[in-house]
């Protein structure tokens, strides 16, 4: 079935293929298939945020469910710019630190261990 969806951000229409799809599902493919600077800006960002969740499933998984859905709040706001860089000290002592790279969005995991011996 053909629908007829509107970039959100320039506003050109689009013939959009599926199968029983709400309007705002078919607006959001038209502007996935939009080559406007609106639309491929947000593409970027959406790539980031994937790639970076991607990440912080690799480095924090050993650190549980709670720690990795904590941290993935972080990643829209890193990558819209609302805010530059985010830092989660664990229970464990465990810090993770997400900044924003203009690029990318770099994912830290830092084990510290101190040993002091008094007498």
């Amino acid at each position: 079935m053909e629908y007829i969806g509107v970039c959100k951000f320039c506003g050109q229409s689009r013939i959009v293929i599926g199968e029983d799809l709400e309007q705002d599902k078919v607006n959001a493919l038209a502007y996935e298939e939009c080559d406007c600077v609106g639309a491929k800006e947000e593409k970027r960002i959406k790539d980031k945020i994937n790639f970076t969740e991607d990440n912080i499933n690799e480095l924090a998984k050993e650190d549980g469910d709670t720690v990795r859905r904590v941290l993935k709040e972080f990643i829209e706001p890193i990558a819209r710019g609302t805010i530059k860089s985010a830092t989660l000290k664990t229970s464990k002592g465990i810090k993770f630190a997400i900044t924003d790279r203009v690029e990318t969005i770099k994912v830290e995991r830092a084990v510290t261990t101190k040993e002091v011996l008094e007498s």
